[in-house]
C-alpha cells in the first residue's frame, strides 16, 4: 500500500463467532426444520505508516451481531411433488467505536463527510428484517426436477458498506443503510 510515495500498511483483523441449532420433527408427509442461530463479526483496521504511525482507521472496531429463528416445512405430495415454505426473522446490531484516536468515518475534520454521516456512524444500527420462501418441485424422473418458488431474502450490509473510511480516495461507507 502506498499513498503518494509513502510505503503505508493496513494491519486488519477479522474475528467470527456463532452458533446453530437446529431441530427436526416428522409428521407423516410433512418434515419440519427449526432452529436458532447467532454470529458477531468484529473488524478493525487502520492504515499507518512504515513507522507504525496512524494515519486513519478504514474499520474502527466494527462489531456486527445477527440473531435469527428460522423455521422450513416440506410436505410431500405424493409421487416426485413437493412443496417447501420457510420463514426467517433476523434482528441485526452493527455499530463502530467512534472515541479511537485517529480518523475514521465518525472522528474525521474533512468537509466531503458530512456531519450527519458522521452523526449516523455514532450511532448503533439496528434493524430486524423478516425473509420467506414457497416453493413446489416436481421431479420428472430421477434426472430431471424442476420448481416454481416466490422468495424473498434481506442481506444487511457489511462492513465496507456501512462504515469504510478513505479520505485520500474521498470513499465512505452510508452508516445509515
Amino acid at each position: 500500500l502506498r499513498v503518494g510515495r509513502m510505503p503505508m500498511r493496513s494491519p486488519t483483523t477479522a474475528k467470527t463467532t456463532g452458533g446453530r441449532l437446529i431441530l427436526t420433527s416428522r409428521l407423516d408427509n410433512l418434515t419440519i426444520d427449526y432452529g436458532m442461530d447467532a454470529n458477531r463479526v468484529k473488524r478493525n483496521a487502520l492504515v499507518e505508516n512504515a513507522q507504525g504511525h496512524l494515519h486513519f482507521r478504514t474499520w474502527p472496531e466494527v462489531r456486527q451481531e445477527t440473531f435469527g429463528v428460522f423455521g422450513q416445512a416440506d410436505m410431500s405430495l405424493g409421487e416426485g411433488r413437493l412443496l417447501r415454505g420457510g420463514l426467517r426473522v433476523d434482528r441485526h446490531r452493527s455499530r463502530i467505536n467512534s472515541n479511537l484516536a485517529g480518523m475514521s468515518i465518525a472522528n474525521n475534520t474533512l468537509p466531503w463527510v458530512s456531519n450527519e454521516t458522521r452523526e449516523e456512524a455514532r450511532k448503533t444500527q439496528s434493524d430486524t428484517q423478516v425473509s420467506g420462501l414457497l416453493r413446489y418441485e416436481h421431479a420428472f424422473n430421477q434426472a430431471l426436477t424442476g420448481f416454481v418458488g416466490l422468495s424473498r431474502t434481506i442481506r444487511q450490509p457489511d462492513a465496507n458498506e456501512r462504515y469504510f473510511f478513505h479520505p485520500r480516495q474521498q470513499r465512505i461507507g452510508n452508516p445509515a443503510l
